[in-house]
């Protein structure tokens, strides 16, 4: 996930927005071994677009507002690399998408210790970080 993690943070210093961040858009080289990001420019101006799509990779500002923005990209990463290193996405996959919504509002996400007590502390740190619904909460790049 570095190179991910290194282009979003190259884009949003460039002032751009991805804004479809998800496992859709990410495809591994033909040696499987480096993942590239898809689709970048058609979502960056998502939001006046109403190309915002649903799904589970939303953050939850989003998911209000319909705003998309870097932290939103960063939250999405956050969510495609909790699911990664545990297999599962942080809540029961029988929910409905308004028990989801009030979840990623309400930071009631499983935690990933969960699924993964082994995690390095300052890893389940950053991840977790990268999911809470306070903005301010989130680390300013992916590549921590």
């Amino acid at each position: 996930m570095e190179p991910i993690a290194y282009t979003l943070d190259k884009i949003h210093e460039e002032g751009m927005v991805h804004g479809c961040v998800s496992p859709q858009n990410i495809l591994l080289d033909n040696r499987g071994l480096v993942p590239i990001l898809l689709d970048m420019g058609i979502h960056k101006n998502a939001s006046w677009m109403d190309c915002i799509q649903p799904g589970p990779y939303r953050s939850p500002e989003e998911m209000n507002n319909k705003a998309i923005n870097a932290d939103s990209d960063r939250y999405a990463f956050g969510l495609i690399t909790y699911r990664i290193l545990s297999g599962t996405l942080p809540w029961n996959r029988r929910a409905k998408d308004e028990e989801v919504r009030a979840l990623k509002q309400q930071d009631r996400v499983h935690p990933l210790s969960m699924h993964c007590p082994t995690i390095h502390i300052d890893l389940l740190s950053t991840i977790m970080n990268l999911l809470s619904p306070d903005i301010s909460r989130r680390p300013k790049n992916c590549k921590k």
